[in-house]
Order: structure tokens, then sequence, then C-alpha cells
């Protein structure tokens, strides 16, 4: 039998969640690559500034609450990389240039 190629169909479910990522994480297993998706929110600081600096004095850490995990060969990987450089070369080029306009 002839291999023959089939198109990938994409769907997207429409309630999928969009999630904003401030942050990320990668490690490596044996075979595979691990990106970790963080979101963080810095906590909301009221008052004079006297407050402000006392809240801040007692501030430990900042949650970044894990908003997706995506589990990548290390070929799919580079083709990722090699896709989200071509994106944002794209952007530069068609976003940055009209900055630039104004």
């Amino acid at each position: 039998m002839a291999a023959r190629n089939i198109p990938i169909e994409w769907l997207v479910p429409p309630d999928l969640r969009a999630e904003y990522a401030t942050n990320v994480l990668a490690q490596h297993g044996e075979h595979e690559i691990f990106l970790l998706f963080f979101q963080a929110q810095p906590p909301i600081i009221l008052g004079e500034l006297a407050e402000r600096e006392k809240q801040l004095e007692t501030l430990t850490a900042i949650p970044a609450k894990c908003v997706a995990k995506v589990i990548v060969s290390p070929d799919r990987l580079e083709e990722i990389i090699q896709l989200l450089t071509t994106q944002l070369e794209s952007y530069r080029q068609n976003f940055r240039a009209e900055k630039g306009k104004k």
C-alpha cells in the first residue's frame, strides 16, 4: 500500500479555556521535555506609603498557579521552537513596525 499524507483537522473546542502565562519552566526527563506554564498575580498593595512598605516587607512569595503542562519529545520541541521563532519574527515585523509609524 502506498503511503499518503492525511491532513490533520485542527479541532479547538469552543469551551477551551485560554490562560495567560507570565512564567514558564522547562524540565527534561530521559525521553521528553516538560513545559509548565504559570500565571502569577502580584498581590494588591494599598494604603499610604508606610502601609504599602510594611505590606511589601511581609511578602515572602508571589504565588504562581500552573495553568498548563505540556509534555513533548525533544524532536517535537525543536519544531515548536522553530515555529515560535518564525511567529515572533512575524510579530516584530508587523506590529513593531506599526508602532514606529505612530
